[in-house]
Parts: structure tokens; C-alpha cells; sequence
């Protein structure tokens, strides 16, 4: 599976992002001719975190989100002479940068989504950045219907370098997260599981901790997911149509939760890297498990006596 791409966002004055990316990308997805602003598009993403201009962090999320695309504007000669000349640049094609600027300017729309509802929610102030990782995105097209888009990641794209290199740190450990496999096996499925978005969150917050090496908040999270996978599994009837798997893998899951509980919630007891990573490994082993079983339909709700 593709790794999702990441990327800064600077939250504008009308309440949007723009999506560079997409439209260097996928050109013809986003044709100017078109009538865009009536079309059903969107992207998913991971909302990870909030800085203001000078680097400072106001708030974590981490947590997936979906944005509606619904603002299609022309791009601006100053945007593509820094934003599509470099990467083309990155990529060892800049002689080719003056005929497809005249391309983009003539034919191409700048893809922008709304982010005024998560503003309002999380009271993210206007002119903040965005650190996000964009996962794929659908668009409704007239003649070839409903369009899934991966979106292929290339480490971090950003146009804010200056800040960029304040948050570094912070980049290298959300990279390190949705680079795991897991992230697409996981996260992402149970995140459209209402029973289990709030085990995806805390699954994300988990997988950062640890990967900022600090073990015993990640184990809390860990916990946290594990305590939900349990809930989770008390309506669950039977798996692969065996009703003792389903019993069993309860029964798994409170030991796990109580084997948890020994590194660090219990008075006297600790957790360090040791523990971090039992606790990682069993915990997304798990949740591969389970998320394997709801795409295949092999995982069934208890019936109502």
C-alpha cells in the first residue's frame, strides 16, 4: 500500500486549504472546463497537528477526517513559479516547467478544501498550518462516475520550508507513523467503523507516542485501544462463523488489557521500551486481526435473544 503524502497546510482567510499536490498530480481530474464546483469530491486525511507561523504547537488531533473539496480556483502566476517549478524540479523535469505552466494556467484548477467545520471544532485560529497526511480522495466525474485516487506519498511535501524546519522533529516522528503498515490495514478501517473510530484515535496517539520515545503514554494508549477493541467485541457473535473464536478473542483481549494495566497503571509497577513494545505488538496484531475479519464480512454481531 501506498504511503499517504504529508504535508503543511496554511489555513486561509476564507477558511480553506489549498491542494497543490493534487492538481500536479492528477492534472486532468481538475479540468477548468469542467464544471467543478457542482461535483461530489473529497479527500481523507489524518489531522495531525496545529502550529502557528513561528513553530509553536497549539494543539494535537490526531485523528482521520474527511474534507470536502468544493472550491476550484485558478492558479496564480507567483504559485506556479515556486510550487510546480520545484516539483518538477525534484524530479529532474524543470525544462519542461515553461510549457506546462501555460498548460496549468489555461487548463487547470487549484483544488481547495473546507476546513471552516474543524476550525470551529478544534477553535483552530485563521492563518494557522495544518500538518496532515492525505490518504486518497474521490471525485465524482461525469463520464467515468465515482473516481477512488490513491494518493502516492513522497515523504513530506510542504511549501513552508522555514517552518518546516522548526517542527522537524515532530515531521520525522508523523512520518514514521503512517510509513508503518499498519496505518493503512488499520487506522484507516477502523476510523469508518463507528464502533471503533475512537480505537483509531487512540491507536494514532499510541504509534506518535512511541515513536517520540515516550513509552509509558504510549502503553496508556495502547490500553486505551485495547479496553475499546474489548467493548467492541461484547457485540461480536462469531468470527470466521465459530462462535468460540469469538468468545476466545474476548477472553484475549481483557488479559491483554490487564497485562497493560501491569506496566505503569498499577501502583508500583512500570513500563519501559520493553513493555512499550509488547504492548505495540500486540496491540496492532490485534487490530490487523480484527480489521482483516470486518473488510472480509467473516466477523459477525451477536443476535438479539
Amino acid at each position: 500500500m501506498p504511503t499517504p503524502l504529508v504535508a503543511l497546510k496554511r489555513v486561509l482567510p476564507d477558511g480553506y486549504i489549498e491542494l497543490h499536490e493534487l492538481a500536479i498530480m492528477f492534472p486532468f481530474f481538475f479540468d477548468l472546463r469542467d464544471n467543478l464546483r457542482h461535483r461530489d469530491a473529497y479527500i481523507n486525511i489524518l489531522f495531525y497537528r496545529v502550529y502557528n507561523r513561528q513553530g509553536e504547537l497549539i494543539n494535537e488531533i490526531n485523528r482521520p477526517l474527511v474534507l470536502n473539496m468544493d472550491s476550484f480556483v485558478k492558479w496564480r502566476s507567483s504559485e506556479l513559479d515556486e510550487k510546480l517549478n520545484n516539483w518538477l524540479k525534484k524530479r529532474g523535469f524543470e525544462h519542461e516547467y515553461n510549457m506546462l505552466k501555460r498548460f496549468f494556467e489555461d487548463h487547470v484548477a487549484l483544488p481547495r478544501a473546507n476546513v471552516r467545520a474543524i476550525c470551529r471544532l478544534f477553535s483552530i485560529p485563521i492563518g494557522s498550518y495544518l500538518l496532515i497526511a492525505i490518504t486518497d480522495a474521490y471525485l465524482k466525474l461525469d463520464y467515468l462516475g465515482k473516481k477512488y485516487i490513491p494518493i502516492p506519498g513522497e515523504g513530506l511535501s510542504t511549501w513552508y520550508s522555514e517552518l518546516a524546519d522548526k517542527i522537524r522533529k515532530d515531521i520525522e516522528h508523523f512520518l514514521d507513523t503512517v510509513r508503518e503498515a499498519s496505518f493503512q490495514e488499520v487506522f484507516i478501517p477502523f476510523a469508518n467503523v463507528k464502533e471503533l473510530a475512537e480505537v483509531s484515535h487512540d491507536l494514532l496517539e499510541a504509534m506518535t507516542r512511541y515513536n517520540e520515545r515516550d513509552y509509558e503514554a504510549s502503553i496508556k494508549f495502547f490500553r486505551k485501544a485495547v479496553e475499546g477493541i474489548r467493548k467492541y467485541l461484547q457485540n461480536i457473535g462469531q468470527i470466521d462463523d465459530i462462535e468460540k473464536r469469538a468468545e476466545e478473542l474476548r477472553s484475549f483481549s481483557s488479559k491483554a488489557y490487564s497485562l497493560f494495566s501491569n506496566f505503569g497503571e498499577h501502583y508500583k509497577t512500570y513500563g519501559g521500551p520493553e513493555e512499550a513494545e509488547l504492548a505495540k505488538d500486540i496491540t496492532i496484531s490485534l487490530a490487523r486481526y480484527i480489521a482483516s475479519k470486518i473488510k472480509s464480512g467473516r466477523m459477525a454481531i451477536k443476535q438479539k435473544k
